[in-house]
């Protein structure tokens, strides 16, 4: 039992690191991914056949030849699968839709302030589904809804556990349920910036993310990975003292960084 675990775990990162390899690539070729990721050419070839069955990856043509065969180009198809990014603030909400390249197809802004009723919910409902209906985009070919706040988020991607700038019931997840019809999780907001430099491959393996907004966050990115720190507030700079006996911050303490710095 204890193998054939190990052997479908196995075979799930080596077809990721094959897909991240063909995203990151632009155009490949089988040989090219066995050899960067050391894998038998049968394993990718097994690989690669399961990617282009879900429409994942495509052969555009081939290569010219360097005296041999010609190979096959490997490239994604980063239009087979959509995500929605929602980004809620105090004042505004911001809604895009990006590819698997993290290309962003659709976005809008909205100024609207937060109220955890009936009325905003809809409104945000109604956002996604035009945002939908103007891509044209199948239902199964959204993988989600990734939706950052400025909140500290659980270990679950569901629970709030601290989120004074929206004074709303930490039980959001659930109040959003019946209004958004794809799968949808929580992210801290100034996370969800550290995460779309990590993923964009521009920085780093080691990065201080800052964000500026009503409020003032941050993200560490360590060895290539978040760092969330103990009680997920690693990045929360905007905590830090800045002014002993200074300004009082929406957080209970004084002389905060936040308390002075906003954009």
């Amino acid at each position: 039992m204890f193998d054939k675990a190990t052997n479908i775990e196995l075979k799930r990162i080596n077809r990721n690191n094959i897909y991240r390899t063909v995203i990151a690539q632009k155009k490949t070729s089988k040989q090219e991914i066995a050899y960067q990721l050391n894998l038998s050419l049968p394993t990718v070839t097994q690989n690669l056949n399961e990617l282009m069955e879900i429409g994942l990856v495509e052969e555009k043509g081939t290569f010219q030849s360097t005296g041999g065969r010609k190979a096959k180009i490997i490239s994604s198809n980063p239009r087979a699968r959509v995500a929605l990014g929602l980004d809620i603030t105090r004042n505004h909400v911001n809604l895009v839709m990006v590819d698997l390249e993290a290309s962003v197809l659709r976005s809008v802004r909205k100024r609207i302030s937060f109220q955890a009723d009936e009325k905003y919910f809809q409104t945000l409902k109604r956002m996604i589904h035009d945002m939908v209906k103007s891509v044209n985009v199948p239902p199964n070919h959204i993988l989600g809804v990734g939706v950052s706040l400025p909140a500290i988020v659980g270990d679950d991607d569901k629970t709030l556990k601290y989120a004074p700038l929206l004074n709303t019931s930490l039980d959001l997840y659930q109040d959003l349920s019946p209004y958004i019809d794809y799968p949808y999780r929580f992210i801290n907001d100034a996370n969800a910036g550290g995460f779309a430099e990590l993923y964009s491959g521009t920085t780093g393996k080691n990065t201080l993310y800052l964000l500026l907004s009503n409020s003032v966050g941050g993200a560490i990115i360590m060895d290539g990975k978040l760092y969330y720190g103990e009680g997920r507030r690693g990045g929360e700079f905007g905590h830090m003292t800045l002014v002993p006996d200074g300004r009082p911050c929406y957080c209970g303490k004084i002389g905060c960084v936040d308390a002075y710095c906003s954009a």
